[in-house]
């Protein structure tokens, strides 16, 4: 069966280039001249461009033939991560409840009601427990292909890390009956071993980025940001090619919905902010100027009113006033 080019959309925003968009993937590609773009639309598999590439049973190859890890800190080329998982499945909510109160009002880089959808199926099948009968309100047990859980997977534990790195040793240990420094070294293994294998270097995904930014906000210190300001250039070129400098609203023709268009924003904020942070510390000029983006900033809204795959939603003209 031929693929279906309605799933990918190739949209300009009127300045200096155009999206190359996945339906509902969270996968773009910034084609920075149009004309180039438009030659692109013509080609006949546009998840070429995307970088979509169906991996056959990666778990499976040998590690010979395994990419060596592009992560700077860790050159690994194991692909399965679940010796590095929390203990339990438990442990895996309960850590997700800490990030939802101790991490995210303060680093927004998800959309709530998408991540717990994406870590319960990642949880259920990582744990190999039963999947339950899902409710009119909330279908947290429809499938997810097993190659987007993969690319799932080190921003799971990004989720993880973040909640420990926000604990006191001592709490730590009482709930999770392990040292605090040995859980952050654990899922940092498991975050740089992940994002070795997703390629994240060149990557269309925005889970891996979002996976990539929350660790880097996370080590990010007041008296030593010098690594930090390193990494972050690697984030701000990928940004760069997923195309987040530019505000998702003004691709008219794009099938972006509106949680993927508050997650461009909330990313491509969280990075001007750690740009600005890193560079002060420095005594060093921003990387990023205000001219060198059009992403408008993200909105006051609740997470539950923002509905996956909806294109309606909110208006937006209230951030142009």
């Amino acid at each position: 069966m031929a693929p279906d080019r309605q799933c990918e959309t190739l949209s300009g925003d009127g300045y200096d280039g155009a999206l190359l968009s996945g339906a509902g993937s969270g996968q773009s590609r910034w084609v920075s001249s149009l004309h180039y773009a438009l030659l692109a639309d013509e080609i006949h598999d546009v998840k070429m461009l995307l970088g979509d590439q169906v991996r056959a049973t990666p778990v499976g190859r040998p590690l010979s033939e395994l990419p060596a890890s592009p992560f700077p800190l860790y050159n690994g080329t194991e692909v399965n991560l679940a010796p590095w998982l929390p203990r339990s499945a438990e442990d895996c909510f309960s850590l997700l409840e800490i990030f939802y109160s101790h991490v995210d009002p303060m680093i927004r880089l998800v959309h709530k009601p998408s991540l717990t959808r994406r870590l319960t199926q990642y949880v259920r099948e990582a744990y190999d427990l039963p999947v339950q009968e899902a409710t009119d309100e909330d279908d947290l047990s429809r499938p997810v292909p097993d190659t987007t859980l993969q690319t799932f997977e080190p921003f799971a534990f990004a989720v993880f890390y973040s909640a420990i790195n926000s604990l006191t040793p001592d709490f730590v240990f009482q709930r999770f009956a392990a040292e605090k420094e040995t859980l952050l070294s654990q899922f940092q293994t498991a975050i740089e071993l992940g994002l070795g294998r997703e390629n994240f270097l060149t990557t269309p995904n925005i889970e891996v980025l979002q996976a990539f930014m929350l660790l880097l906000t996370c080590q990010s210190r007041e008296d030593d940001m010098s690594r930090t300001w390193t990494l972050l250039g690697l984030a701000t070129r990928i940004a760069l090619s997923q195309g987040l400098h530019r505000e998702p609203s003004l691709f008219l023709s794009s099938n972006i919905d509106v949680v993927q268009i508050e997650l461009r924003r909330r990313l491509w904020h969280q990075i001007c902010y750690l740009d600005f942070r890193s560079a002060e510390a420095r005594g060093q000029e921003p990387t990023i100027a205000d001219d060198d983006y059009t992403t408008l900033l993200p909105r006051n809204v609740n997470d539950e009113d923002l509905i996956e795959g909806s294109h309606l939603g909110p208006l937006y003209m209230d951030l142009l006033i």
